[in-house]
């Protein structure tokens, strides 16, 4: 079955399961079900607001303890995969599914993917997103110019350190986007990190990618250059600048 075909059924599976609790429920186990199915998705109706706000609200002083603590809110839904087995076959037949090894794997896999999609949501959801990336997803560089000092000791290197974004992913993010469970949450990397590459929505990328293309600069554009009175020094190390004048000097 298409890639694409099974993971939109996937995703339908999910919402058969997890719909009916969210809106039979109320309070924060309404909530949780309701940002389970949001976040799994690119497509975030006003609906989605309340649960999204209360979910992006988890926090810890202690970022590492964040993730568990949205888990916990999350598992506040009472999800079960089964009572959509019946639903799931009409969804798979109606796209085309007539496999029926392939029906059954996904239906049986349904139970085991739900605490994994919670687990993925918990450390992705608001981390994996292009703005987040193109911010918080940086490696360092440095770059080495040439500069002026002085009369007597002339021209040294100096290195400057600068970062890029980084065009790869954390692995949550990459476990959050290819759970079967989500739908339309990838990012794509436009460029290089060396000129000026970064990460843009899924549905953003062409414009993005002309966005790039007609601006596009070495990450070092903006990066201090040599210093003009060094251009003819390049090469020689301070110290042996520094003996050369010296010698020249007391030769006077």
């Amino acid at each position: 079955m298409n890639k694409i075909i099974l993971k939109s059924v996937s995703a339908a599976i999910m919402t058969l399961s997890i719909a009916p609790f969210a809106h039979a429920l109320s309070g924060d186990t309404k909530l949780a079900c309701e940002a389970i199915l949001c976040l799994s998705s690119g497509t975030r109706p006003s609906e989605c607001t309340p649960s999204l706000r209360k979910f992006f609200s988890i926090w810890d002083k202690k970022p590492w303890k964040i993730p568990q603590k949205r888990l916990n809110f999350l598992n506040l839904c009472p999800v079960v995969g089964a009572g959509a087995a019946a639903s799931g076959i009409a969804v798979l037949e109606s796209v085309g599914g007539n496999d029926a090894n392939e029906i059954q794997n996904l239906l049986n896999s349904s139970q085991k993917a739900m605490p994994e999609l919670l687990n993925a949501i918990a450390h992705g959801a608001g981390y994996c997103d292009a703005a987040h990336l193109n911010k918080h997803n940086t490696e360092r560089r440095t770059h080495t110019r040439w500069k002026y000092v002085n009369h007597d000791f002339g021209c040294t290197t100096e290195e400057i350190t600068y970062y890029v974004i980084s065009d790869k992913k954390p692995n949550y993010c990459q476990v959050y986007e290819d759970h079967a469970f989500t739908h339309e949450i990838e990012t794509k990397y436009i460029g290089t990190p060396e000129t000026g590459g970064k990460w843009a929505e899924a549905k953003d990328y062409a414009r993005a990618l002309q966005e790039y293309n007609d601006n596009k600069k070495p990450a070092s554009y903006y990066l201090p250059e040599d210093d003009s009175r060094c251009r003819s020094d390049r090469g020689r190390s301070g110290s042996s600048l520094w003996n050369s004048w010296n010698n020249d000097r007391g030769s006077r």
